[in-house]
């Protein structure tokens, strides 16, 4: 599931920017999330507290735990991806 709890396909994935880069956000694994097209179109740049609920957040990040492919640890992901979004939410 993505970000805001829609169901991901290769047709309707997209990378969600946690913080836009309109609003300083970078490029970087921390600060990406997995969303729907219509879900990422919808949010734009707004505060992703506009749109996201924690739990949905809570939500979205423990589908990573234990994951580990390549050069990717989901629990990585979880500490540094959480950490941003906790600081966003608030």
């Amino acid at each position: 599931k993505g970000l805001y709890g829609g169901e991901l396909t290769p047709e309707t994935v997209s990378l969600e920017h946690i913080l836009p880069k309109q609003r300083g956000g970078h490029t970087t694994l921390s600060n990406l999330a997995l969303a729907t097209k219509i879900n990422n179109s919808y949010r734009g740049s707004k505060p992703l507290k506009e749109v996201l609920t924690p739990e949905q957040a809570q939500e979205y990040l423990s589908q990573f735990a234990g994951v580990k492919v390549n050069d990717f640890s989901g629990d990585v992901y979880i500490k540094k991806a959480g950490a941003t979004i906790n600081r966003l939410l608030k």
